[in-house]
């Protein structure tokens, strides 16, 4: 009896031995991956954006980390009433707002022709819509709940509620037609 219950001792012993090693070796696994994505930068920091098929005054909006993404093309008369004196806007020159270096200027961007911004968060069931150039001066993005609205290059109207400008993301062209977008 006694050499019958010093085996199952053993097995006992043995599997959970094996068990502890096994669940040593995953738990390492995830570790080390980790780690390399976290040293490499791999963890989702870059979105590809191929803006090839957006026309003069369209939009494309781009759903990435939780958050709206808006690639806005505009077009050379939008491009020149941006440039012109600002009217009512709440940070005309952009000075508190969240934005890489190279967007510190009236357009806000690496090209004249697209705006690339954060959207807000918008309540629940509403849209942000799009009024082209000419309908409204340089064209405008306006909340279709709250009616907050922004320019073209995305700087805030004073007297369509208290947000300020959009943020601009940090971003690359790869291509004529691609940019990289980085969180």
């Amino acid at each position: 009896m006694k050499k019958k219950l010093d085996r199952r001792l053993l097995y006992r012993t043995i599997v959970k031995l094996m068990i502890a090693i096994g669940l040593s070796f995953v738990i390492y696994a995830f570790v080390a991956d980790y780690i390399d994505m976290a040293d490499t930068g791999q963890v989702d920091e870059t979105i590809r954006v191929d803006v090839s098929g957006l026309e003069p005054n369209q939009d494309m909006r781009v759903r990435w980390d939780g958050r709206g993404l808006i690639v806005i093309h505009r077009n050379q008369h939008t491009i020149r009433q941006l440039r012109e004196e600002p009217g009512k806007l709440r940070d005309p020159y952009s000075r508190d707002s969240n934005q890489p270096e190279y967007a510190e200027h009236p357009l806000r961007s690496l090209e004249d022709e697209y705006l690339v911004a954060w959207l807000p968060q918008p309540a629940s069931g509403c849209t942000f819509m799009l009024i082209p150039a000419g309908l409204a001066q340089a064209g405008q993005i306006v909340n279709s709940c709250s009616g907050q609205a922004w320019d073209f290059a995305g700087r805030a109207f004073s007297d369509t509620g208290e947000s300020g400008n959009l943020d601009i993301p940090e971003y690359r062209w790869v291509t004529p037609a691609e940019m990289i977008i980085f969180r």
